[in-house]
C-alpha cells in the first residue's frame, strides 16, 4: 500500500460471547483498545424474514440512524466516493424490477440511476482514472457485477463505464461466476472466481480494461474465498469457507499485500463467528459484519484488528442483518491506469517464455527432453447450469501451434474469447492446461511458464517465439470438433 497508518498497540481480550456482565465488561475494555469511528458510516440493512427486502442506513457517530432509500423496494452494495460525499448503490425500485445501479449524495439527496441494463447489476465499485494514447485526457469510471447479461443465468462478469453510464464495456471472460470487486492502491481489481463445472474458487486480479487476468490468492486456505478488502497495514482481509454458504459468510483470512501467494494466515477460527463484507475501518482495522455461528442472532458491525484478532460491536440493529458498512468519509484515491485495448482490433496475443519453468517436476522433465512439441488452444462456450447449479461449458479446438526449440510460445486468438491452453507430447497427448483465460483487443497476453512460481523475475533474453509472427488460431472464426482430452488432473491456477 502507499501509505501506512501509526501502528495502533492493543491491549483488549477477544469480543466474546458470554454472560451479560462479562460482555459488558469486555466490550468497555475492546472499546478503550481499538480507534473510534469519528466518521458516519453507510450499511446495508437486510430483513431477517424476507432477505429480498433491504436498505441503505446512515448511522451517525453517535449511533442514531436514518433511512437513505426508504422509497425504494430494496437497495444495497454501498461504495463511497474516493471524496467521501457521493454513494454508488444497488437498488430495485419495485419488486419486478431487475437491480440496476445508482449515485446519491452522502445524505442520501440528489439520487440518479447509472446503470440498468437487461441483466441483474450489483457490487458498483468507483475505479480511478483510465487512460488511452488516442484519447486527449484521462476520464473515470465504475465497475459492477452484470449477471444474467444476454440471457444466460450462468453469466455472472464485471462491467465498466463511464460515470453518465455510457460506454458500457465487459471486462471478465472467463466463464465463472464472477463477484465483489474491490479496488486496491495500485489501481487494480482484485474479485472473487467461482469456477464452472462444479469446482468452488478464489481471488483472482485484472487491470481496469480487462487485461491481465491473473491469480491473485492461488490454492491457499480454504475452497473457497470471496469479499476481498485492504487495510493500510498492508494485509488483504477475505471471507473464507469449504463450502458454499447461503449469504456468502464464513471465517476471515489475510495475506500481504506484497507476497499473496505466500503469506496465507486466518484471522479467524471456526466457533468465533461468521463474518460477511470486511472493508477497511480507521487505522489498520476492517469494518466487517459477524453473527455467531449458530445463526439464531442477526449480523451486526464490528471492528477487527486484523493481526491482534481483537474487535468490538460498533452497531447493530437487531431487526435487521447489518452488512456492507463502510465510513463516510474521504479516501485515497487509487493510481489511475493506462490502455492497449483497441476494440478496432479482433485479436489478442497469447506468449510463454518457457514451459520448463513449472511447479509439475514432470512437465519439466518433458519439456527438457523435448518431448512437449505443440500447444493446443481450446475455446470454451457457457452452456447453461448443471443439476447443482454449476455452469457447464462446452469445448471445442480453436487450433494448434508449435513449441519452440527454447520452450517458447506465441499465438494470436480471437479477442474476449475464453480459451484454454494445453500442452501437447510428442504422441498428442494433454499434459496440463491453465483454467479459462482470455485476451483482449490488441493485448499482448504472457506468462512467464506453465504455472510457475508467481514471484519469478525470468532471465532476460528474447525468446525464439518471439522473434517470427503469431500462429493465428481460429482464423476463419470458425470452430473445430471437439479432440479427445486425455489430460486430467493437470487443470491450474
Amino acid at each position: 500500500m502507499r501509505r501506512l497508518s501509526r501502528a495502533v498497540i492493543l491491549v483488549a481480550v477477544l469480543y466474546v460471547v458470554v454472560g451479560p456482565g462479562s460482555q459488558t465488561k469486555a466490550d468497555s475494555t475492546a472499546r478503550q483498545a481499538l480507534p473510534k469511528l469519528n466518521v458516519p458510516l453507510v450499511v446495508s440493512q437486510v430483513e431477517v424474514e424476507n432477505p429480498d427486502r433491504s436498505r441503505l442506513a446512515l448511522v451517525r457517530r453517535d449511533g442514531s440512524t436514518r433511512l437513505l432509500t426508504e422509497d425504494l423496494f430494496s437497495a444495497r452494495d454501498p461504495e463511497v466516493s474516493f471524496d467521501g460525499t457521493r454513494i454508488l448503490f444497488s437498488a430495485k425500485e419495485t419488486a419486478k424490477d431487475k437491480w440496476a445501479i445508482y449515485e446519491m449524495k452522502a445524505d442520501g439527496t440528489g439520487r440518479r440511476r447509472v446503470v440498468a441494463a437487461d441483466g441483474e447489476c450489483r457490487s458498483p465499485r468507483y475505479l480511478s482514472t483510465l487512460y488511452k494514447l488516442d484519447y486527449k485526457e484521462p476520464w473515470y469510471q465504475i465497475a459492477f457485477v452484470g449477471e444474467g447479461f444476454g440471457g444466460l443465468p450462468s453469466s455472472s462478469n464485471l462491467f465498466s463505464c463511464k460515470l453518465d453510464g455510457s460506454e458500457l464495456e465487459r471486462l471478465t471472460f472467463n466463464l465463472g461466476h464472477n463477484s465483489t470487486p474491490f479496488l486496491m492502491a495500485d489501481g487494480r481489481l482484485l474479485f472473487a472466481v467461482r469456477y464452472p463445472e462444479g469446482r468452488l474458487g478464489s481471488v483472482f486480479g485484472v487491470n481496469i480494461d480487462g487485461t491481465d487476468y491473473a491469480t491473485f490468492l492461488g490454492g491457499q486456505g480454504k475452497a473457497l474465498n470471496r469479499m476481498p478488502t485492504a487495510t493500510t497495514g498492508g494485509l488483504i482481509v477475505f471471507v473464507e469457507s469449504d463450502k458454499v454458504t447461503e449469504d456468502g459468510g464464513g471465517t476471515l483470512a489475510a495475506v500481504q499485500v506484497r507476497r499473496p501467494l505466500h503469506t496465507y494466515r486466518p484471522v479467524t477460527e471456526a466457533g468465533e463467528g461468521i463474518f460477511h463484507s470486511p472493508a477497511a475501518g480507521p487505522d489498520v482495522t476492517v469494518l466487517v459484519s459477524r453473527r455467531s455461528d449458530g445463526g439464531n442472532d442477526t449480523y451486526s458491525v464490528v471492528l477487527l484488528d486484523p493481526v491482534s484478532r481483537k474487535l468490538r460491536k460498533v452497531f447493530d440493529d437487531r431487526q435487521h442483518h447489518d452488512l456492507q458498512a463502510q465510513q463516510i468519509a474521504p479516501r485515497p484515491e487509487p493510481d489511475g491506469r493506462s490502455s492497449v485495448v483497441t476494440a478496432s482490433d479482433p485479436y489478442g496475443e497469447m506468449y510463454c517464455l518457457n514451459v520448463a519453468q513449472s511447479d509439475d517436476p514432470a512437465i519439466v522433465k518433458s519439456a527438457r527432453s523435448r518431448k512437449i512439441k505443440t500447444v493446443r488452444v481450446y475455446q470454451g462456450k457457457e452452456a447453461g447450469l448443471d443439476e447443482s447449479g454449476s455452469s457447464r461449458v462446452e469445448k471445442h479446438v480453436l487450433g494448434e501451434a508449435p513449441l519452440a526449440s527454447d520452450g517458447s510460445f506465441s499465438v494470436k486468438i480471437p479477442a474476449n474469447t475464453p480459451v484454454q491452453i494445453h500442452l501437447l507430447d510428442d504422441q498428442g497427448k494433454s499434459l496440463r492446461s491453465c483454467r479459462w483465460i482470455w485476451s483482449r483487443n490488441r493485448e499482448p497476453r504472457g506468462c512467464i511458464g506453465c504455472h510457475e512460481d508467481g514471484e519469478l523475475t525470468p532471465e532476460n533474453w528474447f525468446v525464439d517465439a518471439l522473434k517470427e509472427h503469431s500462429t493465428l488460431v481460429g482464423e476463419d472464426g470458425s470452430e473445430t470438433d471437439s479432440k479427445e482430452d486425455n489430460h486430467s488432473d493437470g487443470e491450474s491456477e
